[in-house]
């Protein structure tokens, strides 16, 4: 008797059970989803009812919901497409169809979708594609901007490359093949596509990562195609060892009395770095293994000691970086060889940037110029003559530009604000007939045609005679 009532008991919450889930789940929910302008699937559609179930659509635009019995909205979405709802009647049982076409929000051509980022292992080429571009105009053109590696301690970076896309016969497709991925490190790629009307589309990004390479900075295996590191950068210069016999090159100006710090970190696995530091002559004056002196992942050595300060002249000084494994197997050769370098002043802080550009009387970049602030000495940061110099919160009332030769000098004042960049652009006037008579008038005493600048004083003894009229004759022989 008891068995009997236990099958009962059983049999009823089967029953209860299976009602339940009919009650939930009793009818289906299919149907397509596309384009009302291209009559094309959408895919990866969302489509929800207020009873919160959902699916997505796949490529075909094909959905199927399960749901329970009863009247709901059925809302779609999905980027470039206005919203779309309707009211569907699921009953028990069955399943309903419903037809979905979606309008574009705007006339603009569209781009599904880019490739994937991508790595690359040493080789140059690679494929680009923009898939199932639509557009209501027919399309003019799709282009891929592509800004490569660059020094990223760059104010202003290079020019991007622009390359057309070409349309695969047949399809909504287009791909491109760009063959000089050569540099190492991150390639930012954009896409966008332009109708016949003049209307662009959203741009879509990807990236391409060649991890085997020369990095931007080659080529830097001479001491004379060393660049400059800009002191205190928050940014650090990335290098590889893409070769055997690789070996960096970069410079800075010691100024008198002060130690700086090297800072070698994010050292990838095949990188032992060794430091040389040159001055001028080439006379090696210090060196250092960087993973003999590693703290919390970064490698840090500091030069010139206190000690070494009255032995240490001011000028441009030059540090080469070579590796110290060379026993590293062929296939590892350029691969995982990375490291970033910096060069700090440690009692400074770092609140704001002056950036400066000079140029000659022809507005062209004038190089082999030199500023001074506060005593101390930058050589210009980027190869256009161009200064990307960090400084401490506070108002230079005189930032001097010491030119190359036959130019006059420049003082200006410069705002260092916290966080910001302050702009000049420099404008040096060239030595000429002029500056020839004043020197001679001044040192005659018939000067009068006003205050006599200080910037005129060539040898710096704060008189300006001889010396001055002697070396602006030099400058009108040129």
């Amino acid at each position: 008797m008891n068995g009997l009532k236990y099958l009962m008991v059983i049999c009823l919450l089967m029953y209860m059970t299976l009602a339940n889930a009919d009650a939930y789940i009793s009818g289906k929910i299919t149907g397509k989803v596309t384009s009302e302008e291209f009559e094309t699937p959408v895919e990866n559609a969302i489509l929800k009812t207020n009873a919160g179930r959902s699916a997505i659509s796949f490529s075909d635009g094909t959905f199927i919901i399960d749901h329970e019995s009863g009247e709901y909205t059925l809302t779609v979405l999905t980027d470039n497409y206005e919203p779309y709802s309707v009211v569907v009647v699921v009953q028990r049982y069955q399943t309903i169809d419903v037809e979905i076409k979606l309008k574009l929000r705007s006339i603009k051509p569209i781009i599904s979708s880019v490739s994937d980022p991508q790595t690359l292992l040493g080789e140059k080429t690679a494929s680009i594609f923009a898939n199932n571009v639509l557009s209501i105009n027919d399309i003019e053109r799709i282009e891929a901007i592509i800004v490569c590696p660059q020094n990223p301690q760059k104010i202003e970076l290079d020019e991007p490359y622009v390359l057309p896309f070409k349309n695969i016969s047949g399809t909504n497709d287009y791909s491109l093949t760009y063959d000089n991925f050569e540099v190492s490190g991150t390639y930012q790629i954009s896409v966008v596509a332009t109708d016949t009307a003049g209307n662009t589309s959203i741009t879509l990004t990807t990236t391409i990562i060649q991890s085997i390479g020369p990095d931007a900075f080659e080529p830097d295996n001479l001491i004379d195609e060393a660049t400059v590191v800009i002191l205190n950068s928050p940014k650090a210069q990335k290098h590889t060892f893409h070769s055997i016999d690789d070996e960096d090159w970069i410079k800075f100006y010691i100024n008198y009395q002060i130690t700086y710090t090297i800072e070698i970190s994010n050292m990838e696995k095949n990188a032992y770095p060794i430091i040389e530091v040159y001055d001028c002559n080439e006379t090696l004056q210090f060196t250092q293994t960087m993973r003999n002196c590693l703290v919390n992942g970064t490698a840090i050595a500091e030069w010139p000691s206190i000690k070494e300060w009255s032995s240490i002249a001011e000028g441009i000084y030059y540090i080469r970086i070579i590796n110290q494994d060379k026993n590293i197997s062929e296939q590892d050769i350029g691969y995982n060889t990375g490291y970033d370098i910096r060069i700090i002043v440690k009692s400074a802080t770092l609140p704001g940037l002056l950036y400066a550009k000079v140029y000659d009387e022809k507005n062209k970049p004038l190089k082999d110029t030199m500023i001074s602030i506060n005593d101390t000495k930058y050589v210009p940061t980027f190869p256009n003559g161009s200064y990307a110099i960090y400084l401490e919160y506070a108002n230079y009332s005189d930032v001097t530009v010491i030119p190359p030769l036959c130019y006059h000098r420049i003082s200006f004042p410069a705002i260092i604000n916290v966080l910001k960049k302050e702009e000049k652009n420099i404008h040096m006037k060239r030595i000429g007939l002029q500056d020839t008579i004043s020197a001679l008038q001044i040192m005659t005493g018939f000067y009068s045609t006003g205050e006599i600048s200080m910037n005129e004083d060539i040898n710096q003894d704060n008189i300006i005679g001889l010396h001055e009229v002697i070396y602006s004759l030099g400058c009108l022989e040129e």
